[in-house]
């Protein structure tokens, strides 16, 4: 009769054998680099927004290379001392492991497209005729061929030698919470830090906030919090980590508002859009998902009254308040706000008088919210040819939405005018090759400049480097070859994700003894949070790394050992 109990829980795998002093040594490295990427790097700045693009990239691509370094360093060594017998390999040791065959056969589908768009890169890289531009991606948002590269090296190193803590999301979480109450201060003009103290124009106030800069950026940052810590509110059960995600989501919820930037609203549509197919699973978190919404749209509503009220300066006005603070203003929305109350509280009531905190839900509801989502998506679609193709504007003018549904020019504060250039190059100017591998990592600004300067300079948008839509801004820069690897390489995570769900994910009560099944949980939505708010904004190096960060820790985790 067996009197041990044998432990499910995965043995941790980094490719040259379990349990070795390498192992131990970079798992050790990879506590120290994933910390320093969530909590330093967020909020690293050298001379405050005038140069933090290039020194938040500066920092990126150095940690990175450093980590690298010392892995192989470290590597090597291990491999001397273990051949010298210092340190015994087990059998089938590290040159059977490192064998080309052996190794592909340990690659997953994501690894593998991985793989392959770094090796588009540098093909696209090699025909650009500007190696220079295209390395380093200087004329753009150093998205070139050097950022690529640290892409691959972060998810190797995370993937086989990371091992997942609760701890470090909390520890990015509290980060993340700094960094929306210093938006939400730039938001009332506080400037606390003295970032605008020497800048003449004040219009930049409106323009940058937080240790993020660009608005657009920021509040991409605050969506991906907002992600994070709503699905961790939601499914978490220890009442300390709830508390820790219901204040971080609060915060996330009223900074992505006052940041403006309408890119928040496609995230947020995303987010709720999703979140009931990984969760309402119980009453219970059925309730958090209605409180979730409720806080946001609570959110809108306190921001608007702040806004307008007299005497409390703040960068909103009536022409510049964003899509959902503005919504917040007409006199319907507090409807909305009162219903989602009402719901929130009869769920919550009917949950704790029948006692099924945690019975589980029905699958029809899943089905009935999967019929409301197509529903939804097909008055948007009817939106846009109404407005676009039937000529219908006047009306979409009367409810206060031509600005979001008509599309021209200025949609998008010029975006429009952006898109139809990049389209008419890549249709009526690119050559087949180039149509195939793009013009060059990051090249965007090169090839605006030399075709449509005239246009740029007229329309008053300044000069485009980037497509202000970073599928477009693939097509463009590396083709459809990499836009379709790219593409192919998000999805295949998400996949590998929800496959890992499907496998592990047992009975309700048992969430709580799983914090990284919640986490792969949380990746999946800020990965589907950001790759919503990308048709209208564009990957840059100081927002994209916490990116990198997180579905890489959601891969080390879903990963199947090989």
């Amino acid at each position: 009769m067996e009197t041990t109990v044998k432990s499910t829980k995965p043995k941790a795998d980094d490719g040259l054998g379990n349990g070795t002093p390498f192992q131990n040594f970079a798992s050790h490295i990879m506590d120290i680099y994933v910390l320093v990427m969530l909590c330093v790097f967020p909020l690293y700045t050298h001379d405050g927004y005038y140069d933090i693009l290039k020194s938040r990239f500066d920092f990126f691509w150095r940690a990175t290379c450093i980590t690298a370094a010392i892995l192989l360093i470290a590597g090597v060594f291990y491999f001397i001392s273990g051949r010298k017998g210092t340190h015994k390999m087990e059998k089938g040791g590290i040159l059977q492991q490192l064998n080309p065959a052996s190794l592909w056969k340990k690659l997953s589908v994501p690894d593998r497209f991985l793989l392959l768009l770094i090796f588009i890169y540098f093909i696209s890289f090699a025909l650009s005729g500007y190696p220079y531009e295209t390395w380093w991606g200087n004329l753009g948002r150093y998205q070139g061929l050097l950022n690529m590269l640290m892409i691959g090296l972060l998810y190797f190193m995370i993937t086989r030698f990371y091992h997942y803590k609760a701890r470090h999301i909390k520890a990015f979480q509290m980060i993340g919470l700094l960094m929306c109450l210093w938006g939400i201060t730039d938001f009332f003009k506080m400037d606390i830090f003295g970032f605008f103290s020497d800048v003449t124009d004040v219009s930049y106030m409106e323009r940058f906030a937080s240790s993020i800069g660009n608005i657009n950026m920021y509040t991409t940052a605050t969506a991906m919090l907002l992600a994070l810590s709503t699905t961790l509110f939601i499914l978490e059960k220890s009442k300390i980590r709830l508390a820790v995600d219901f204040v971080c989501m609060v915060a996330a919820a009223f900074a992505s508002i006052m940041g403006l930037s309408d890119n928040f609203m496609l995230s947020i549509v995303a987010l709720y859009g999703a979140l009931p197919f990984f969760t309402w699973r119980s009453g219970r978190e059925l309730l958090k998902y209605f409180i979730s919404v409720t806080v946001l749209i609570a959110a809108a509503k306190v921001s608007a009254i702040l806004s307008m009220t007299e005497g409390i300066t703040t960068i909103a006005n009536i022409y510049n308040m964003g899509l959902i603070m503005k919504l917040g203003t007409y006199p319907w929305f507090s409807l909305v706000l009162m219903g989602c109350i009402v719901i929130t509280l009869g769920i919550a009531i009917a949950m704790t008088l029948r006692k099924l905190w945690d019975a589980p839900l029905p699958k029809w509801i899943r089905k009935i919210w999967a019929g409301l989502c197509i529903v939804a998506f097909s008055i948007v679609i009817f939106a846009f040819f109404d407005a676009n193709v039937a000529g219908h504007q006047a009306s979409w003018e009367k409810l206060g939405l031509s600005n979001a549904i008509v599309f021209n020019d200025a949609w998008g504060t010029g975006r429009g005018l952006n898109w139809r250039m990049a389209m008419d190059y890549f249709v009526h100017r690119m050559p087949l090759l180039k149509k195939l591998f793009g013009y060059g990592p990051d090249s965007y600004y090169m090839i605006a400049m030399d075709n449509f300067f005239d246009k740029m300079a007229a329309a008053g948008y300044g000069m485009f480097d980037a497509a202000h839509n970073e599928y477009l801004n693939y097509l463009i820069t590396v083709g459809i070859a990499g836009l379709v690897v790219y593409l192919l390489f998000m999805i295949s995570m998400i996949c590998a994700m929800v496959r890992f769900l499907r496998q592990n994910t047992g009975d309700i009560e048992e969430r709580e003894l799983a914090p990284e099944i919640i986490y792969v949980t949380a990746a999946i939505m800020v990965i589907i949070t950001y790759m919503a708010q990308a048709f209208i904004n564009i990957a840059v190096a100081i927002v994209a790394p916490l990116l990198y960060i997180m579905f890489s820790i959601g891969m080390a985790v879903s990963q199947k050992k090989r």
